[in-house]
């Protein structure tokens, strides 16, 4: 917990795709900057693939049926024509993020109540994008769970947008990424946009729903970041760095200031269990490591560095990395 960041910063969506640090410049008269618009028909919703979610119904029946965890949905959710999708420029240096983010959206719709769903990425130089985590909210109850607050068709309306926490680093080549879209099932209940009785079968509206991206209305991405300073750790953890994070068949694995002799690197899945061992003679000239994981099945895992050398007696250095397939 040491590492939960108590910093925030800001993103800004910018119409045209772009997510970025400075907010939108304003637009002088005649000009103006329409706002960005999601066609919604919950008779076609946006499907849940992956993301951080767990279904008990498929630990049950055994099926599996919606995938989890970090997946590519670039040839899936965002090849849909329901999406807007704003991304980052590629990244020249790391953005951590460490605990909960928030989206602020100004939004707009033609029906009286609609959801607005988000999905964070993360977007590899081959141009795959990974869902990391999701939310949601829906129109009528953006400002209490207890009180409907039904939408007018002529106003603009503030909703924010929660994501599971998450702890995690965007490196530098990469883009972040931000997906909205107005469903997300069958993670989230389908809003037929009538704004009647919840959780009742009925007949369904398509909504035009709308995200404004300008000066008066900066919808934005507020996320938990570490900020770099000057003062150096007294701590081994910051000598070990493991790429790329999520990783496919090989994880690469580099070492700072360390006497490659009586090491052991081990890898253990979720619950515990060994899966890779190897010992200093597979480390390279220059420190390095490339580990195949092919054998690894997606998931969560510990890749843990041991040492016993007189200038580290039984040292240890733990990091956390995920695969995807």
């Amino acid at each position: 917990w040491n590492s939960v960041a108590t910093n925030y910063d800001t993103l800004y969506l910018w119409k045209g795709n772009g997510l970025r640090q400075e907010p939108p410049p304003p637009i002088m008269p005649p000009f103006s900057s329409p706002p960005d618009t999601i066609i919604y028909n919950p008779r076609d919703p946006s499907p849940t693939i992956g993301g951080s979610r767990f279904n008990p119904d498929d630990i049950l029946s055994g099926k599996h049926t919606t995938p989890v965890g970090p997946y590519d949905i670039s040839d899936t959710v965002e090849s849909r024509n329901d999406i807007l999708i704003y991304s980052t420029d590629v990244l020249e240096k790391p953005i951590s993020i460490t605990g909960k983010i928030n989206i602020e959206l100004f939004v707009k719709s033609n029906r009286r109540d609609t959801d607005f769903s988000v999905r964070l990425c993360d977007v590899y130089p081959d141009g795959k994008s990974y869902i990391l985590t999701q939310g949601i909210k829906r129109a009528r109850f953006r400002d209490s769970l207890e009180v409907e607050k039904f939408m007018e068709p002529d106003s603009i309306y503030k909703i924010s947008v929660e994501l599971s926490d998450l702890a995690i680093t965007f490196v530098e080549g990469h883009r972040m990424r931000i997906d909205i879209t107005s469903s997300n099932y069958p993670m989230f209940d389908i809003n037929p946009n009538t704004g009647g009785e919840m959780y009742k079968a009925s007949d369904s509206l398509i909504a035009t729903n709308l995200v404004y991206c300008n000066e008066e209305y900066s919808s934005k991405v507020i996320f938990p970041t570490s900020i770099e300073t000057n003062v150096q750790e007294n701590s081994i953890q910051n000598e070990i760095t493991v790429y790329p994070n999520p990783a496919q068949e090989y994880l690469n694995v580099s070492f700072e200031n360390f006497n490659f002799q009586n090491f052991k690197v081990r890898i253990y899945n979720i619950i515990g269990e060994e899966c890779i061992v190897l010992g200093d003679t597979n480390f390279s000239v220059d420190g390095s490591l490339k580990i195949p994981i092919s054998q690894l099945s997606t998931g969560v895992y510990f890749l843990s560095v041991e040492t016993a050398d007189r200038t580290r007696d039984k040292q240890k250095m733990v990091k956390i990395f995920s695969v995807i397939k």
